[in-house]
């Protein structure tokens, strides 16, 4: 089993920048995920004391600020479209 999750984050580098990690823990997140990681860093916990955690690729792109919730991309994240699509496509084909 295998999850490919893909997030915003803020941290020093500039927006558009993309990250590939694999999180064991909940500590192996980076330290500002987008709203979306609500339980998210419980939950990897908790299934990683119970000994089903799955295979997790966390894909994640900087971003400057975190922004109300739109259907609308900022031009950096857009321009990562592509990017993130291929490293996708890299993850799925190393199975």
């Amino acid at each position: 089993q295998t999850i490919i999750i893909i997030d915003a984050t803020m941290d020093d580098e500039p927006p558009g920048t993309l990250k590939v990690i694999e999180p064991r823990f909940a500590s192996d997140f980076p330290k500002v995920l987008s709203s979306h990681d609500i339980g998210l860093k419980d939950l990897i916990e908790s299934a990683a004391l119970l000994d089903h955690l799955p295979r997790i690729y966390l894909i994640t792109v900087t971003i400057f600020e975190l922004q109300d919730l739109t259907l609308e991309l900022s031009p950096e994240i857009e321009a990562s479209i592509p990017k993130i699509y291929h490293l996708v496509n890299k993850i799925l084909a190393s199975f």
